[in-house]
């Protein structure tokens, strides 16, 4: 029996279909800790729900390979142009897509949400990734492998089901029934890309309508995602307050003269240095001195050195504002964290004039320097750094000793760590530093001669992470024999947390859990203060201390600032975050969507969003003044003062 080239046509868009629905089923087999509050049966209706946007991401693919294919039926057949059409406009833009969607099931690891558009932006500025490539394909061979055995399935059944035939029927009646043909399938194509008859194609935020903020990466798949926010680089106004001086007493981003800090870290200290260390990957989880989970005696952790350390400071409830270190750096430095889609520093928006702790403090006659061993560029670090006013940017090209080139990103910790205490030294001014680490960045790589000497946990990155603290270590005892050390204020945290073990530390909370320490050599009164401090508040806090009195812009707040409780704002799979007063609360930028009590219920299971209306305005309220500044100042050019 002749299969006719029209069935041949849905037969291989309905196999693409069930290649990237099975592909989709691996972000739940292989991250189950992941999704822990998602039992089998919940996941397969999840699964159910996800082949609509399977079918759409399809559609939207296939698009061209559709339309030719069904061009081709008007014409005498061409061996040529069927296998042009097969090769260029079917197998390699699934072949690609298929790759991206089981990319996804290990990078979902540290980024909590499906890639999207910006991914090529982290990419081009990720510097060394085409030497990192061969290294993920060999540590997550498993994923690799599947995607091999998906490419063969997908070329093998195809390339039978496509094959040319010798039929070159003609005529008018062959025309008519072609043309019917054609229309039917292009109407079921068109409502197939748009998700059904609803008035608006399915988007990203349709998944929240069937499934939690934690469970919209098993409903929706990567190629999805990438096409929905291809161009969607641009924010949009929003008008939530009619009024600014009702927006202003909610939250204002424009902060002027602040009270008297109420911690001090000595009295002596007069126009201290200071020096912000950037661990690469931290999370609190690792720390025995932060874990909330640290119930017992056994958990000695991966950072002694840092929980040493943790016990002469004042620590607060770290949060990061962001999954990725491209996002850390500027909220960190200019409070400005990455409220949108795209980070900052590779979006439409990062030519904007935009304040930063090393411009500021350069008015004090404070030199500046940004340390990270990778690979000049990477990142775009080196680019920021120089837009933001930093004197010196020193990296992997300044170290200059590839003997110490771990093999994919950069120079080990301890070496560089070593080289950043040494510049710093021939400073003769008060100077402003950052120092960020990588050793602990996959694949983890460590120095020879520390193997089998440090401290090993269930995940790869636990070797690493004390690796990192041990060269800290080294940094501070270099460090404290130097003139500068007792007259400077070292900030410690992480760019960003990692793949967890702990089950909070894999809630939306605990997710972005990190250290946040300050340290002086002369502190009087060490104490960890329960108070949520984000990265974006950094930056006010410094200022803070020296007693600055210009108005500056800031998403953030003073850490020092009494009167005020503490927050953390983050932007995910199109929804805002926002955790205050012991509450989380998600937001879609319309509608707010949950609200937890972290104080009973820690892991989020429970949502009182409807139970309590009086708290969910407030969160909503201040939500949304963050949104509207934030959007109004970065479209028009608005971050400095």
């Amino acid at each position: 029996m002749m299969i006719s080239s029209n069935l041949r046509l849905v037969l291989s868009i309905l196999l693409v279909v069930a290649l990237l629905a099975l592909s989709r089923s691996l972000m739940y087999a292989f991250n189950l800790g992941l999704f822990a509050d998602t039992n089998f049966k919940e996941y397969l209706r999840i699964f159910l729900l996800g082949l609509r946007f399977d079918v759409s991401a399809v559609l939207y693919l296939n698009g061209i390979f559709i339309f030719f294919a069904l061009a081709l039926n008007f014409l005498p057949k061409s061996r040529l142009l069927l296998r042009l059409n097969f090769i260029i406009f079917f197998c390699i833009p699934n072949i690609i897509a298929l790759g991206f969607n089981l990319a996804d099931v290990i990078y979902y690891r540290f980024t909590l949400k499906r890639m999207t558009a910006d991914i090529f932006d982290y990419l081009e500025h990720a510097g060394d990734m085409g030497a990192l490539m061969p290294q993920f394909l060999r540590d997550f061979w498993y994923v690799t492998l599947v995607g091999f055995v998906f490419f063969f399935i997908l070329v093998w059944v195809a390339n039978r089901l496509l094959k040319p035939t010798e039929s070159n029927r003609t005529g008018t009646r062959h025309f008519l029934s072609q043309f019917a043909i054609a229309l039917i399938v292009m109407f079921f194509a068109v409502i197939g890309m748009r998700g059904g008859f609803q008035l608006k194609p399915i988007d990203i935020a349709q998944a929240g309508m069937y499934v939690s903020t934690n469970q919209s990466a098993l409903i929706l798949n990567t190629p999805f995602t990438i096409m929905k926010t291809i161009g969607k680089t641009h924010l949009e106004e929003t008008a939530y307050f009619k009024n600014e001086k009702e927006m202003e007493a909610v939250f204002s981003s424009l902060h002027k003269t602040l009270p008297e800090p109420k911690i001090n870290f000595s009295d002596s200290i007069a126009d201290p240095n200071i020096v912000i260390i950037l661990l690469e990957s931290f999370s609190a989880e690792h720390s025995a001195a932060l874990c909330q989970e640290a119930t017992t005696a056994n958990y000695q952790g991966y950072t002694p050195f840092l929980d040493s350390l943790i016990c002469q400071s004042v620590v607060f409830e770290g949060f990061a504002n962001g999954k990725r270190s491209i996002e850390s750096i500027p909220a960190i430095l200019s409070s400005v964290p990455s409220l949108m889609n795209n980070d900052f520093i590779s979006s439409v928006y990062s030519n904007n004039q935009v304040s930063s702790l090393a411009s500021i403090l350069k008015k004090k006659g404070y030199i500046s320097y940004f340390f990270h061993g990778g690979t000049n560029g990477t990142m775009g670090f080196d680019t920021y750094a120089k837009a933001s006013g930093f004197d010196k940017y020193l990296g992997r090209e300044e170290f200059d000793d590839e003997s110490h080139y771990d093999g994919h990103w950069g120079i080990f910790d301890e070496p560089f760590l070593q080289f950043a205490a040494g510049e710093i030294n021939k400073s003769d001014k008060p100077f402003f530093s950052v120092i960020f680490t990588l050793s602990s960045h996959h694949p983890y790589t460590i120095p020879s001669e520390y193997k089998g000497r440090l401290r090993t946990g269930p995940l790869p990155i636990h070797q690493a992470i004390h690796y990192a603290d041990q060269s800290l270590k080294q940094f501070f005892k270099t460090a404290s024999a130097m003139p500068w050390f007792q007259n400077t204020l070292f900030i410690i945290t992480s760019d960003h947390t990692s793949e967890p073990v702990f089950p909070y530390y894999k809630s939306f909370a605990g997710s972005y859990a990190i250290p946040m320490i300050f340290y002086h050599p002369a502190i009087q009164h060490p104490q960890k203060i329960s108070k949520i401090v984000q990265h974006a508040d950094i930056m006010p806090s410094i200022l803070h201390l020296f007693h600055w009195k210009e108005n500056f812009i800031a998403f953030g707040q003073s850490a020092f600032c009494e009167n005020k409780s503490g927050f953390s704002i983050t932007f995910l799979n199109g929804r805002y975050q926002l955790i205050k007063d012991n509450h989380l609360f998600h937001f879609d930028g319309k509608n707010a969507i949950a609200l937890y009590d972290l104080k009973r219920d820690s892991m989020c299971k429970n949502n009182i969003l409807e139970s309590h209306p009086s708290l969910s305005e407030s969160m909503t309220r201040f939500t949304q003044a963050i949104i509207q500044q934030y959007n109004y100042r970065m479209i028009h050019n608005k971050l400095k003062e």
